[in-house]
């Protein structure tokens, strides 16, 4: 074959394995015979200079940033399983991935003057807490050594939240309920914070309850109240049920109304001859 054809051939093939080389990310290469593997954080070199080969693995730069062991320029980086310090371009193990500040030890806290991935990437400090409106967020390790703010939402207590949902509480007899994080004075409500009444009287039988400190109190039997009496002058005079004539007495304390004979028969003979209509 003619070796200026033959040159030709060659240069094509080598183009087409730099090419098939290049756009692969990741696995196993051949580059001129030479076998070699890059990581998924790398990009394969297959180049050919004056007879020589030249090949290997560089770092991606679009992956650099996400991988602490190099540098923001993808230029320097350290050994697998070591972090680089960006401004000191030191290489510590990710055990320990912070240089003092004299460069001389790595530690497993950072100091004033870290400057890796871990410092880069988190957004906080063991232990540290603040509020973004109501929310509450603390600092918590989302991988080792990479803090992150992680939002807790309302919590009562925290971010000037007095409470949360449909929280409801007493404040003596006041009920109060939540209302947008903030507690609703909403007053005395019957039934809630033991609240039986506003205000007024009521009978049970022949008792009189009276509403005092929005509480029924019993106050026993009152001469002219609920029906109970201790003479004739506790008890009404006015018309009783039902407009029937006659008067009350007193028997046994309590105020017993007694129909007239007249009113009785009266109302007998409405019932029985004008149609069942009480007239009186």
């Amino acid at each position: 074959m003619d070796r200026r054809v033959f040159s030709h051939v060659f240069g094509i093939l080598s183009f087409l394995i730099v090419l098939s080389v290049s756009m692969s990310l990741v696995g196993a290469y051949d580059c001129f015979g030479e076998s070699f593997s890059c990581s998924s954080s790398e990009i394969p070199i297959c180049e050919q200079h004056n007879g020589y080969i030249e090949y290997g693995c560089e770092p991606d730069p679009a992956q650099c940033a996400n991988n602490p062991k190099y540098s923001l320029d993808c230029n320097l980086w350290c050994d697998e399983g070591f972090v680089i310090d960006y401004s000191r371009l030191v290489c510590c193990p990710a055990t320990v991935p912070f240089v003092d500040d004299n460069a001389q030890y790595c530690l497993s806290s950072p100091t004033s003057l870290s400057n890796n991935f871990y410092t880069r990437n988190s957004n906080c400090d063991s232990g540290g807490t603040k509020c973004v409106g109501n929310d509450f967020y603390d600092c918590n390790e989302e991988i080792k050594f990479l803090w992150k703010f992680e939002n807790n939402g309302p919590i009562s207590g925290k971010c000037g939240v007095e409470c949360t949902g449909d929280q409801e509480k007493c404040d003596g007899r006041n009920f109060l309920r939540c209302n947008n994080f903030e507690w609703d004075n909403l007053g005395v409500s019957i039934g809630k914070c033991g609240s039986e009444c506003l205000s007024g009287s009521k009978c049970v039988g022949s008792s009189l309850f009276e509403c005092e400190s929005n509480v029924w109190t019993d106050k026993g039997n009152v001469p002219s109240e609920c029906g109970f009496c201790n003479s004739i002058s506790d008890c009404s005079e006015s018309v009783g049920p039902d407009g029937q004539g006659g008067k009350f007495k007193c028997e046994d304390s309590l105020c017993v109304w007694n129909e007239s004979l007249w009113s009785s028969f009266s109302r007998w003979f409405m019932r029985t001859f004008i149609g069942g209509v009480d007239w009186f």
